[in-house]
């Protein structure tokens, strides 16, 4: 299983009331939903609040919707899907 997606907007809730004094790490990671090692690793500066998980991708949003909708219609309408 690989790791859960974090909440850029709660993670960043959640360093401010770590660094304000009001929380600590483990009372924000558990108020806030966010797990206590990413929160730490944000707090350091080590991980950007906006990261993401995984490769980047090779395909833009668009790119990709129009490779869908291709492969959609070609789908429907009984057509063969190649290269050439």
């Amino acid at each position: 299983m690989g790791r859960a997606r974090v909440d850029p907007q709660q993670a960043q809730k959640a360093c401010d009331a770590v660094r304000s004094g009001q929380l600590s790490l483990r009372a924000a990671a558990k108020a806030y939903g966010v797990n206590k090692d990413a929160l730490s690793r944000r707090l350091s500066g080590a991980m950007a609040m906006d990261a993401r998980v995984g490769p980047e991708t090779v395909l833009s949003k668009a790119e990709e919707d129009a490779v869908e909708d291709a492969l959609i219609y070609a789908s429907r309408h009984f057509l063969s899907f190649g290269r050439q």
